[in-house]
């Protein structure tokens, strides 16, 4: 598949095109997975449709290597469509041909989380909610296995974070914190992480831990103007407007054309620093009437064409007064 290594994700539509010409292709549809699996595109649509007919019509003449590709593409699709039958038939026959691979064991995992997410939502039955009981404990136990053989697998870690996430309750909150500095400990560079640590104590109003994730996003990811953005929400929510106006000021610089939320947030800061009187510092205070201007103009621009009956119209009209 040298050429299908060639291809980058605009392709995708010319070969989608093509497949539904000839959907018999053989080569079409193996150049169809091998870009989706090399670029990490998720098309489970694609992957049930053409996965399946491979495996069964022409799993003879790829390498075998492919082939075992191909089953953990279509149990990874059938997750994503809670086809979790077919999963399972995949899982096995992985799990037979790769004893003790902590890759399927992963699988295993996921495996177990879906089953957990399709019953949960029938959690008021109490038979259906110990299944869900039981299926998020296989799941902890298959990740746990793969971290006392791997203890830096970072997928294994990851998991266990977002299943602690996805509890929900302070209890589990606090288990996702304490794994997530088990693993900044060991990647401390990881700026994803660092931003799902952010997310958490925000969604624990704990802003001042919020903040010091958020500074340590910026650092790892200084061009991306989200990050500079949420930390400028932390500051202002800290009451320290004048460090927020930066903030808001370097998201603008990297993001000016569609970044309204930052624009008013910088009039919003300088309006609060203004409002403060003596007490503001005087460089505060000679920078303050510029931004103040730049973030108006900003909002009434992206707001120029709103009409009066939608509710962003008001947010103009208030800046506009």
């Amino acid at each position: 598949l040298a050429m299908a290594e060639a291809l980058v994700p605009s392709d995708l539509t010319d070969l989608e095109s093509a497949y539904r010409k000839s959907p018999t292709d053989i080569n079409i549809q193996q150049k169809i997975l091998s870009l989706l699996r090399l670029n990490r595109m998720r098309r489970p649509d694609l992957v049930m449709k053409i996965g399946p007919y491979l495996l069964k019509k022409a799993r003879g003449r790829m390498p075998s290597n492919t082939v075992w590709d191909i089953r953990e593409q279509v149990l990874m699709a059938a997750l994503d469509l809670h086809r979790l039958e077919d999963a399972q038939m995949e899982l096995t026959k992985l799990q037979k041909n790769f004893p003790g691979s902590l890759r399927v064991k992963g699988l295993e995992g996921m495996l177990h989380e879906a089953r957990a997410g399709v019953v949960v939502q029938s959690a008021a039955n109490p038979t259906i909610a110990q299944n869900a009981g039981r299926s998020n404990r296989e799941a902890m136990r298959c990740y746990s296995e793969i971290l006392k053989e791997d203890p830096c697998n970072t997928f294994a870690m990851k998991r266990r974070i977002c299943m602690f996430r996805a509890q929900g309750s302070p209890e589990a909150m606090n288990e996702a914190i304490k794994a997530l500095n088990e693993y900044l400990l060991l990647f401390p560079t990881d700026a994803d992480a660092w931003r799902e640590m952010a997310d958490i104590y925000l969604d624990l109003q704990q802003i001042e831990q919020a903040k010091f994730a958020l500074e340590e996003v910026v650092m790892l990811s200084p061009i991306n103007y989200v990050s500079h953005l949420k930390l400028a929400e932390a500051l202002y929510t800290l009451g320290d407007h004048s460090t927020a106006r930066k903030y808001y000021s370097q998201s603008l610089e990297l993001n000016p054309d569609q970044n309204a939320r930052a624009a008013l947030g910088l009039v919003l800061c300088t309006t609060a620093i203004n409002s403060a009187g003596s007490r503001a510092r005087a460089e505060d205070k000679a920078l303050n009437a510029p931004l103040y201007q730049c973030g108006r103009q900003l909002v009434l621009d992206h707001y120029a064409d709103t009409r009066p009956e939608e509710p962003a119209f008001a947010t103009a009209a208030a800046v506009k007064s």
